[in-house]
């Protein structure tokens, strides 16, 4: 019968992998692409329901 032993086995250190999530409205382009998205969002409601006054007065 041998007498040699077997090797211990090493712990796995594992290796963290850290997501880097950036603010957009920190940056400066960040505040620039919400705010023209804003103003796209209500100037589409005004002018659709500035369409839809219109519409209804002629009617």
């Amino acid at each position: 019968m041998p007498t040699s032993r077997k090797r211990a086995k090493k712990p796995k250190q594992e290796v963290e992998v850290k997501k880097k999530t950036a603010n957009i409205t920190k940056s400066k382009w960040g505040k620039a692409i919400i705010l023209i998205l804003a103003l796209g969002f209500v100037l589409s409601i005004v002018a659709g329901t500035v369409l839809v006054l219109f519409q209804a007065w002629n009617a």
